[in-house]
């Protein structure tokens, strides 16, 4: 299992009750009841086509979880309606190599959640046969499923291939584990001022990084744990050993320096390309923006070629590492993203 469950912990983490019940719905043929036996048994079992419902009770350290697997032919879907009641959270599962019905999927979900029933249920988005060679990534499947127009109180969450089971149980059994982010860029970004800056709520004076430094802090309700990378161009092949369960990374780019552009430009899309990040989320920094020669967000967003990107979510902050200015405004972002 693996980070599946400590999402699916932390979407569930601010219940205190140690039972849980979970709907699990979807179109037809999306993999629901696999993924319900994989809760159960931990294990991949045959499944048939589901006519009714399938339920499920299972216990996972002190939490006993009642987990209702629903049919999702469309003459059953009516009947969806009435499962909602006492709905702790729902897994709504879409079958990603399926894109003729993924708008179908998004229908159904956003009509879920117009019930009232569900306004103070947690959601979870499984996208389901990602090993699949033709489906869709997962940044194609949140802006076709009109995530941002969802209501606050729904938290999508997408899971990739890379993704294990276990974590998911742990998120359901209410121990949140802390998001590991990715703190890079060049050498003398201000990298390591803004790791301070949320750890400590001020300016800290810093010195160059050799190695890294490495800092757990709490931004709204999510803990982090930060690595800050030296961005010293002899030590960047090392960044590669760190890849491993990134929640996001954080790139760092010093707005004052136009020579060093098209370099912080090539080691942000050489970022692109590392598998182990492939779904992960992208913050861009656009750090010192309160120097009088700083450049323009415009001008460091053309020249760090960021429109090209299709394959990851980003989003750049203008910021001061200085004063704190867009630090929160970034982390705001993160914290939508990977909720």
């Amino acid at each position: 299992m693996g980070s599946f469950m400590t999402k699916m912990m932390y979407v569930l983490d601010s219940f205190s009750s140690k039972r849980r019940r979970i709907i699990m719905l979807g179109l037809d043929a999306a993999g629901k009841t696999t993924i319900l036996y994989k809760l159960k048994l931990n294990e991949t079992v045959h499944t048939v086509p589901t006519i009714g419902f399938n339920v499920e009770t299972f216990k996972y350290k002190n939490v006993e979880f009642t987990a209702w697997d629903i049919g999702g032919q469309d003459k059953l879907r009516p009947l969806w309606k009435y499962y909602y009641q006492n709905t702790d959270a729902v897994i709504f599962v879409v079958d990603a190599n399926d894109t003729h019905r993924v708008h179908l999927a998004s229908d159904e979900l956003h009509r879920m959640f117009g019930e009232d029933e569900l306004r103070d249920s947690k959601l979870l988005v499984y996208a389901n046969k990602q090993d699949l060679p033709n489906a869709m990534p997962t940044t194609d499947i949140v802006a076709k499923m009109n995530f941002r127009d969802q209501k606050p109180m729904v938290h999508p969450i997408l899971l990739s291939r890379h993704e294990r089971w276990i974590d998911v149980l742990d998120r359901l059994s209410g121990k949140a584990t802390p998001r590991k982010i990715y703190i890079v860029g060049l050498a003398n970004a201000g990298k390591t001022s803004i790791l301070y800056h949320f750890r400590y709520h001020e300016a800290e004076p810093t010195v160059p990084t050799i190695g890294f430094n490495v800092e757990t802090f709490k931004y709204q309700t999510v803990v982090f744990t930060a690595w800050d990378f030296s961005g010293r161009e002899q030590l960047r092949p090392l960044w590669r050993y760190y890849f491993d369960n990134t929640t996001a990374v954080i790139f760092v780019v010093d707005s004052t320096s136009n020579v060093l552009l098209q370099e912080a430009a090539e080691v942000l899309h050489g970022l692109f390309q590392v598998e182990e990040l492939h779904d992960t989320p992208f913050l861009v920094y656009l750090n010192k923006q309160d120097a009088p020669n700083c450049l323009s967000v415009d001008a460091l967003t053309d020249g760090l070629r960021l429109s090209s990107v299709v394959s990851h979510r980003w989003h750049v902050q203008p910021c001061s590492a200085y004063s704190g200015d867009g630090l929160y405004e970034g982390m705001d972002w993160v914290c939508r993203v990977v909720a």
